[in-house]
């Protein structure tokens, strides 16, 4: 009794919470959610996973790595977190040493190596071979400039004939083939351009092929929600094309006997064009200059001249032997290691 007056007290006081409707066997009032309907929550889509490298693209990639002590190819190199301010100002003297080194030798003319008496003007005391890659690059720059004029000149023919040649341009499904050509043609040309930092030249529009990355990007990887415009624009777009300035090393053999070999160097010029189709199709490959020289200084008075013919239509099939075993996998880094090694291997008796 005692207890239940405390409690009765308590509660009129405002201490204790008084009962609720269950507590006096009330109904309460209770709702119940067993009869809503259930809904699952939404799964979210998987994000499409970035493609990989293939095997010949990563190969090209070690390559560019460089080599350890122990002659094995670099895999792994830690990534750039960006170029400090004295990093920057030693690669602008080094660039600007090179613009220097190049104007001395300027006085090289680029008359083609395979002209019947070619002779060229050099300065005193400068390597054959040395002046020899000074011409090479001017004749790659000017094989840059003059893509740039045929393709600015046929900018007016091109508009003209795209309405003509829209009723005949692929289905859908081909442009898509083609796109897929064109982001491996782009992934091997950065490639190459890391590799042959000094020897690549793009001759195809910088611009153009800056376009067209975007557009490749744009794209996506689903073929059925992609942007049609953009599809066309990517599958219509001239084929891509580059130069390398390659140099091959060999030995010309004592004519008697006593006498030793004169070690030579030939400086090549390949020009590489990827058809729309490529790595599907083979390379359209063209060997546009060679000169063949020695490791002598020149003297007071002397001339540049190659000293080999070589056979670049031998040289050309070779390497085109070389990318049919290479492809559907990116071929021109195997194209261009084949020609180094087996250049001077087509002269045959073509001595001058």
């Amino acid at each position: 009794m005692v207890g239940q007056a405390s409690k009765a007290a308590d509660m009129r006081a405002g201490n204790v919470p008084k009962p609720g409707m269950k507590a006096m066997n009330g109904g309460g009032g209770s709702v119940s959610r067993s009869s809503q309907k259930y809904v699952a929550p939404a799964a979210e889509k998987p994000k499409a996973k970035p493609k990989g490298l293939t095997h010949g693209q990563m190969v090209m990639q070690w390559e560019a790595n460089g080599r350890d002590a122990e002659g094995k190819l670099i895999k792994h190199t830690p990534k750039k977190q960006g170029w400090t301010k004295d990093e920057i100002n030693r690669a602008r003297d080094r660039a600007d040493a090179e613009r220097r080194r190049a104007a001395e030798q300027a006085a090289v003319t680029t008359t083609p190596a395979g002209a019947a008496g070619e002779a060229v003007e050099t300065a005193e005391g400068v390597p054959a071979h040395e002046l020899a890659r000074a011409r090479l690059r001017e004749l790659a720059h000017a094989l840059q400039t003059g893509a740039k004029g045929a393709a600015g000149g046929g900018a007016e023919g091109a508009s003209a004939a795209e309405g003509a040649g829209a009723s005949c341009e692929p289905p859908p499904e081909e442009q898509w083939a083609i796109a897929e050509c064109r982001r491996s043609q782009l992934e091997e040309l950065e490639c190459l351009e890391a590799m042959f930092a000094d020897e690549f030249v793009l001759v195809s529009s910088a611009g153009g092929v800056e376009r067209l990355r975007e557009l490749s990007e744009s794209l996506g990887e689903d073929a059925a929600g992609t942007d049609a415009a953009a599809l066309r624009e990517v599958a219509a777009h001239p084929p891509l094309e580059c130069s390398l300035q390659l140099t091959a090393h060999g030995e010309r053999p004592a004519a008697e006997e006593g006498e030793r070999a004169v070690p030579l160097v030939a400086s090549i010029l390949l020009r590489v064009r990827l058809p729309v189709e490529y790595p599907k199709t083979p390379p359209v490959l063209a060997i546009e200059d060679v000169m063949v020289t020695t490791q002598e200084p020149l003297g007071r008075d002397k001339m540049l001249t190659t000293v080999a013919r070589l056979n670049e239509d031998a040289l050309v099939a070779a390497m085109l032997e070389r990318a049919a075993a290479t492809l559907p996998e990116p071929c021109i880094y195997e194209v261009a290691t084949c020609l180094t090694e087996s250049a001077l291997e087509a002269v045959g008796h073509s001595w001058v």
